[in-house]
């Protein structure tokens, strides 16, 4: 008996090494070069990231005091709206990519040390209070320098009829 129970333990053991010691897979290998060096495990919704959606701006114009944004991606249309005179009210260029922040959002970018989130984004702009607050963060500059201005918006309504 003792050596059937012997046999069960060495194949387990076996079997744990040879999971530990296998090469990772590529996207393994690409996720673990994107997290800190501090972390090892792939990191997942699981362990509370949710990142940005990219969108595009699809139509933008000011009335007064007020720019109102359509951003558009594949899951849908934002229309956003900001003061013209808050700080973080950017003018998004043509063709040019941003990261939405939303409340859920919690994202290290490539090569940062910490996370961000919409509180961030807020602490760099401002608040909309009694509103849907929503961040837009330039997904690279042009020059290849990094993120450029951050806007913050209030959310005025989401269209999924895309």
């Amino acid at each position: 008996m003792f050596g059937v129970k012997l046999k069960i333990f060495s194949v387990c053991v076996f079997g744990v090494l040879l999971a530990c010691c296998t090469s990772p897979t590529k996207s393994a290998k690409a996720s673990s070069q994107a997290a800190a060096p501090e972390e090892e495990k792939q990191l997942s919704q699981d362990d509370g990231v949710v990142p940005p959606e990219v969108v595009h701006c699809k139509n933008m114009r000011i009335s007064q005091d007020v720019k109102t944004l359509t951003m558009s991606n594949a899951n849908g249309e934002y229309f956003l709206s900001c003061n013209v005179k808050a700080a973080g009210c950017i003018t998004p260029e043509p063709g040019k990519n941003y990261l939405l922040f939303n409340k859920n959002t919690h994202w290290k970018m490539p090569g940062a040390k910490t996370f961000i989130n919409l509180a961030f984004v807020q602490d760099w702009t401002v608040t909309y209070n009694n509103a849907e607050n929503i961040g837009l963060v330039p997904q690279d500059r042009s020059d290849g320098s990094g993120p450029g201005a951050f806007g913050m918006y209030m959310l005025d309504s989401w269209d999924n009829t895309h």
